[in-house]
């Protein structure tokens, strides 16, 4: 049996579909079937990622932010977390006009774009913080 993931397409990210509905008051999401199943792409795997961009997201002195945290979910339903989080950085000032809107170093966080450009650690050092920091 093939799992079907409505508006997701190779190589690019998964957008939820319109029969895809957000509960009010709640952060879950309700699923129905889908019987049409002709503008699907078959998803053969297990596990996969599904994100949105946020157009109006929370920002680090004018920067973009992500926060990377460990958590660990058990069978028992225990929950286990590891403090030493950080926030990675962009090196430009968040911005959605005509001539930034595609620029990675000012949307995407994670170091593999960063470190090639000519901000890259002019705020934080490997553009990285940690929680400790921030307190």
């Amino acid at each position: 049996m093939n799992r079907y993931i409505q508006g997701v397409t190779p190589g690019g990210a998964a957008k939820p579909p319109k029969s895809v509905q957000e509960a009010p008051k709640k952060k879950s999401f309700r699923i129905r079937e889908v019987r049409d199943t002709s503008n699907l792409f078959v998803i053969r795997s297990n596990s996969f990622v599904v994100q949105k961009y946020m157009e109006k997201p929370l920002l680090f002195e004018g920067r973009k932010f992500d926060i990377r945290m460990w958590i660990l979910f058990t069978h028992e339903l225990k929950v286990f977390y590891f403090k030493r989080g950080y926030l990675r950085t962009s090196s430009y000032e968040y911005d959605l006009n005509h001539e930034r809107v595609s620029d990675p170093n000012v949307h995407l966080t994670n170091n593999a774009v960063q470190k090639y450009n000519q901000n890259y650690g002019r705020y934080e050092e490997g553009n990285q913080l940690s929680f400790d920091v921030l307190r």
